[in-house]
């Protein structure tokens, strides 16, 4: 009688549960959904507009109607240290965000749609068009890396505007192809930044690095840095250490317990789970010092100075330098702001100074 009784209270108990869920859904509530990212839930339970997070949305909209791709958004937003819940900006999470109806407003629960029920982030044009955008990508051949690969993609952004700068190839009426970066605003006539030409703009990049690392006060200054950087970001050794230690430590005591006739279902239980916390924090420490080795001083310089020997005549060898190096690139009209990855290393070239400078053989910025 007593699990007759259960069971009928069970079924009883998930009816009232269901039904006070889809209430709360007819009232376009959270119900215990997480908010995606640009939003957040109110003491109400509802999804409200993330001040601080709202405009990330916007811009990833932007990029990918401006021709720029989910992967390499993603990189963009992962170089700025952008994270989702905590949680790196991956091209699922922004696949994720470029696909989520909850933008244009609409709540959907279970069988429960409701349009216009949460504050907007996007407009449903944008909205569609990129839906359309993403199933023409879809059936599109994939990319691979060849010579008309833009190096600088993530990394060039207009002066003018701020928005990313993106690589095109063009035809002339002589089908001739050229290959060039473009404001995406200016793609939608929102900024009038002329395209400058991909392989100029690309060497002045290369050439500034090289100038950058030839100094060996650089280098140690580098160095220098990424050593302290290492013990900093080796808080996940730290932490799997620590928690293994206090399970050893738990085991430890057990096993005194047992030395002294404690002994039953439950230690026999708590043995085991410790045992197997054990074991699995091993394996975690294990790959935790795999994945993040501590470099020494000497081992980091050796690194280094190889960096200094990359053939740059190679596609392959001008990617290395510019993603372990430049941050972003700043392109005016008559200069170009470079920004290293370390901190305080900024550089401001003029093409007046580079017209009489051996930086670079093909003078000022082709405009097309």
């Amino acid at each position: 009688m007593l699990e007759g009784y259960a069971e009928f209270y069970s079924a009883e108990l998930s009816e009232k549960v269901k039904r006070g869920m889809t209430e709360n859904a007819l009232k376009a509530k959270a119900n215990g959904v997480r908010a995606p990212f640009g939003y957040y839930v109110d003491e109400q339970d509802h999804y409200q507009i993330e001040e601080s997070t709202a405009p990330i949305v916007k811009e990833i909209y932007s990029l990918y109607l401006g021709g720029t791709r989910v992967n390499d958004i993603a990189k963009l937003l992962t170089s700025r240290g952008v994270k989702n819940r905590g949680y790196s900006m991956n091209y699922n999470a922004v696949f994720r965000i470029l696909t989520n109806r909850k933008y244009i407003g609409e709540y959907k629960f279970g069988d429960v749609v409701i349009p216009n029920a949460i504050p907007a982030l996007i407009d449903e044009e944008d909205f569609n068009a990129v839906q359309t955008k993403m199933k023409v990508n879809k059936k599109a051949p994939a990319m691979h890396r060849s010579e008309d690969d833009y190096l600088l993609t993530t990394r060039l952004f207009c002066g003018k505007c701020g928005a990313m700068m993106t690589g095109e190839i063009g035809t002339s009426h002589t089908d001739k192809k050229y290959r060039y970066y473009r404001c995406n605003q200016s793609k939608r006539h929102k900024c009038d930044k002329k395209t400058v030409k991909k392989d100029w703009i690309e060497e002045l990049v290369i050439n500034e690095i090289l100038s950058l690392i030839s100094s060996d006060e650089v280098l140690e200054e580098l160095v220098d840095r990424v050593y302290e950087m290492q013990s900093q970001e080796s808080n996940t050794v730290t932490v799997v250490q620590n928690q293994l230690e206090e399970v050893e430590k738990k085991l430890r005591n057990l096993a005194q317990a047992i030395a002294q006739g404690i002994f039953s279902s439950t230690t026999k239980r708590m043995l085991d789970e410790l045992e197997e916390q054990k074991s699995n924090l091993e394996s975690e420490l294990f790959q935790a010092k795999v994945t993040n080795p501590i470099l020494t001083k000497e081992q980091l310089l050796f690194a280094f100075s190889n960096l200094r020997k990359i053939d740059i005549s190679t596609q392959e060898g001008k990617q290395r330098l510019i993603d372990t190096f430049v941050n972003s690139i700043y392109l005016y009209d008559d200069r170009f702001v470079i920004t290293f990855n370390y901190k305080g290393q900024a550089k401001a070239v003029t093409f007046e100074q580079l017209n009489s400078s051996p930086l670079t053989s093909k003078g000022s910025p082709i405009n097309i």
